[in-house]
C-alpha cells in the first residue's frame, strides 16, 4: 500500500518573485506611456494656447498699421504712427517692451500701454516699398510706404523650450501709396 502524499496548494517563492517581477515591467511600460500621452496632451495645449496669443497680437497690430497716415519713427522692433480716429489722427506706437509687446496710443508711454502679447524672444518689422525696395524713414516719403512685415517670436514655456515663431504682412491703406498691394 502506497501512501498517498498529500500536496499541499499554494505557490513558491520563486513564483511570487517571478509574478511580481513581470507585472512591475509591465506596469513601468505602461507608465511611460501615459506619461508621453499627457506630455503630448500638455505640448498640444501649450501650442494652441501660444498660437492664440500670437494670432490676436498680430490680427491688433495689422488693424492698427494697416490704417497709418504717417510715421514718427520706425525701427526693427517699434513703430510710432498717426492713424486716424474718427475726425482726427491720433499717435499710436507699438514696440517690444522687454519680453512684451505693447500698444499705446496718444502721449502714453509704450512701458504703459496696452499688452498684446508676453513670452515673446523678438519683434522685427521691416518697411518695403511697393518695388520690394527698403522704405527708410526720414529718406523716403510716406506714401512710398507698401508692406510692414511682421516677425513675431514666442518663447516656449515647457520643458522642450524653443521658439514658435509667426509672421504677417501689413499694407497700409491710407498712406496716399498708389501701387500698394491691397490686402
Amino acid at each position: 500500500m502506497k501512501k498517498e502524499q498529500k500536496r499541499e496548494s499554494g505557490f513558491t517563492l520563486l513564483e511570487v518573485i517571478l509574478v511580481l517581477l513581470l507585472v512591475g515591467i509591465v506596469s513601468a511600460v505602461a507608465g511611460m506611456g501615459i506619461v508621453r500621452a499627457v506630455e503630448g496632451y500638455v505640448f498640444a495645449r501649450d501650442n494652441s494656447s501660444m498660437t492664440q496669443k500670437a494670432q490676436l497680437a498680430l490680427s491688433r497690430m495689422t488693424r492698427e498699421m494697416i490704417e497709418i497716415q504717417g510715421v514718427t519713427t520706425a525701427g526693427g522692433s517699434s513703430i510710432m504712427f498717426t492713424a486716424p480716429m474718427g475726425a482726427v489722427s491720433d499717435t499710436r506706437t507699438i514696440g517690444l517692451v522687454g519680453t512684451t509687446v505693447k500698444l499705446a496710443e496718444g502721449a502714453t508711454a509704450l512701458a504703459s500701454g496696452d499688452t498684446l502679447v508676453d513670452n515673446v524672444a523678438s519683434l522685427a518689422m521691416t518697411y518695403s516699398k511697393s518695388d520690394g525696395s527698403a522704405w527708410v524713414l526720414g529718406t523716403d516719403a510716406v506714401n512710398l510706404l507698401a508692406r510692414i512685415d511682421i516677425l513675431l517670436r514666442l518663447t516656449r514655456q515647457d520643458v522642450g523650450g524653443g521658439y514658435l515663431e509667426f509672421t504677417t504682412t501689413v499694407n497700409p491703406r491710407n498712406t496716399g501709396n498708389v501701387n500698394a498691394p491691397v490686402g
